[in-house]
């Protein structure tokens, strides 16, 4: 389930989440105000005012880590698929939104990054390393997640004061 019905962490354990949602979750726990409600995946990976790119170096706790296959390409379901779910599950295989986690940290002897995310293989929450995300493969036996696509962060309008959007 993604944020818009999910809006706290008892609800996530009721119904269960998608990474969206937890990226959600995880943003309000850390900076303490709530991402809005209308960004899903598709929304958090677009050029949006809310969420902002950082670089490699620049990353801090909580900032978002969006991981797909090498190539991706993701887009809205085009309205005339909406009711339609045979060729809209098709065409969302074919524009796959890419997968969120959050960083959590470094691991102390290598350095490598630390990513918290829901894990539909682990059944939950996890940390992995970031090279766990890399050597990952799916029940069809094919890579999930290739590469790490871009790292964004909330922008500071959005804790601008009496900013809700």
């Amino acid at each position: 389930m993604g944020p818009d019905l999910v809006p706290d962490l008892e609800t996530a354990k009721r119904l269960g989440a998608n990474c969206a949602a937890f990226a959600h979750l995880y943003n309000e726990e850390i900076h303490g105000r709530p991402l809005p409600a209308h960004l899903g995946p598709l929304e958090m990976w677009l050029d949006n005012k809310i969420l902002i790119e950082v670089g490699r170096n620049d990353l801090t706790f909580g900032d978002l880590a969006f991981f797909g296959r090498n190539s991706i390409d993701p887009r809205p379901v085009p309205q005339h698929l909406e009711n339609d779910p045979e060729e809209s599950a098709k065409f969302m295989r074919k524009h796959q939104v890419p997968h969120i986690a959050c960083i959590a940290g470094q691991e102390p002897q290598s350095g490598e990054l630390l990513l918290a995310h829901l894990s539909f293989t682990e059944r939950g929450f996890s940390i992995w390393p970031e090279g766990k995300f890399y050597t990952h493969i799916s029940t069809f036996g094919v890579p999930i997640y290739e590469r790490l696509h871009g790292i964004k962060r909330p922008s500071e309008i959005l804790y601008q004061k009496g900013n809700s959007s």
